[in-house]
């Protein structure tokens, strides 16, 4: 099973898939640090201080994986996968989360409205069907994602709106 963990930046993405794959026994896949380990981008883009990735190369890079896997990024959506499961945050909160991590204002309005609009989840909408939004708001999410990967969590399907 190939299990994409995907979200708007500060939702708990890492932080999840981490106790996850170890919860489950699979094999976790960094993939903003494969990116940057295997050169998967086009430039260094300075004034958003982040790299911008090529989708082509990473699909490429992933194209034969045959494990349990559990990939880990708010890229991870693009790419071949049985399960997308989006990390959904209250913008409120998520613009706390952001401002603990000491991101920089125009940063953090650019995710907390992609988080508002959902655009994350409706980019995976576009190109998977099974696609789950988790709302990591409170602290349930670790059991429902473990649900969902067990084929359980139907009623999580739902797309999440906040507006």
């Amino acid at each position: 099973m190939k299990v994409a963990i995907t979200g708007t930046p500060g939702t708990g993405k890492s932080h999840l898939s981490k106790k996850l794959a170890k919860k489950l026994g699979y094999t976790l896949i960094e993939l903003n640090e494969v990116i940057k380990k295997e050169k998967l981008y086009d430039c260094y883009d300075r004034s958003r201080r982040t790299y911008v990735t090529d989708i082509k190369k990473i699909k490429r890079h992933f194209k034969n994986l045959d494990k349990d896997v559990i990939i880990d990024s708010h890229l991870s959506h693009y790419l071949n996968v049985d399960i997308v499961i989006v990390l959904r945050c209250e913008p409120d909160k998520l613009r706390r989360r952001l401002i603990r991590k000491k991101w920089n204002k125009a940063k953090i309005e650019e995710n907390v409205e992609a988080e508002m609009i959902s655009l994350i989840s409706w980019e995976a909408r576009q190109r998977h069907k099974k696609v789950f939004d988790v709302d990591t708001s409170n602290n349930k999410a670790l059991s429902v994602m473990e649900r969902i990967i067990k084929g359980k969590g139907t009623k999580y399907k739902k797309q999440i709106n906040w507006l």
